[in-house]
């Protein structure tokens, strides 16, 4: 079984942060509104910037969003 049910509107995705590593559960934002939330972050030495598993609505872009007030953008998973 997937960790999201079917049918469900959310997505589970990899995050990678522009700045400071979030507190979990952080909101993640675009346009000012909530599309989701982090489920666990951590600076990652490989990528060399922070990265956080999030769930987000299926229709939220790849770009131009937030986290903590700091940009981020969705990526595959596995991170590397």
């Amino acid at each position: 079984a997937g960790f999201l049910a079917a049918g469900t509107d959310k997505t589970l995705v990899g995050i990678l942060i522009e700045g400071q590593t979030p507190a979990p559960r952080s909101a993640v934002m675009r346009d000012g509104r909530p599309v989701g939330h982090t489920l666990d972050s951590l600076y990652s030495p490989a990528l060399r910037q922070p990265i956080a598993l999030g769930v987000l609505d299926v229709y939220a872009p790849g770009a131009g969003l937030s986290v903590g007030g700091v940009p981020c953008r969705t990526c595959a998973l596995p991170f590397l």
